[in-house]
């Protein structure tokens, strides 16, 4: 059973289609959300909204021109086929899922930089086209780097709060 879900073979034009289609909706969602934010403080003021509702208006704007190359003949590529199939592996998609979850969870009780260490080393160990020892060393400092550079750029150049445990939660500078 498990040896049959490993190899499905799915059309090309319907994946993307499927899969552009959920990020609508999930567009659709996060665009409804943005009403429950906090209204203009002042007259001419964008309001906190603002933002957010741009993102995703471009979004679901490039989501229906994927949508639209996909389903008109004259738009799409010569080097694509209607029958052309890829490869979807369940398994390595749920456990990967598993593990993104598993992050997000356990990132304010394991704090930022243990979950994020974590989660990069688990992500690229098994992928590296190495032997064991060396992956592991090579995935562990590309993992910490990974880490530090999140780090800077959202603590200390976006002064983003992070659920920090070992490094400081800001810079005063």
């Amino acid at each position: 059973m498990l040896s049959t879900l490993r190899a499905l073979h799915i059309h090309k034009k319907m994946a993307v289609i499927a899969t552009v289609v959920v990020i609508l909706a999930g567009i659709t969602y996060l665009f409804a959300q943005t009403y429950e934010m906090s209204p203009p403080l002042l007259p001419g003021y964008p309001g906190d909204a603002f933002f957010p509702r741009l993102v995703l208006g471009f979004s679901a704007l490039f989501g229906a021109a994927v949508i639209a190359m996909r389903l008109m003949p004259n738009m799409a590529t010569q080097v694509e086929k209607d029958d052309e199939r890829f490869e979807f592996d369940p398994v390595e998609t749920a456990l990967t899922t598993l593990l993104a979850l598993a992050y997000m969870l356990l990132m304010g009780a394991l704090g930022f930089e243990i979950a994020t260490v974590g989660f990069m080393l688990l992500l690229l160990w098994p992928r590296m086209l190495m032997p064991p020892v060396k992956a592991a060393a090579v995935a562990a400092i590309t993992s910490v780097v990974t880490m530090l550079v999140i780090y800077a750029a959202f603590v200390i150049g976006l002064k983003v709060s992070m659920p920090v445990s070992y490094l400081p939660a800001y810079w005063n500078f």
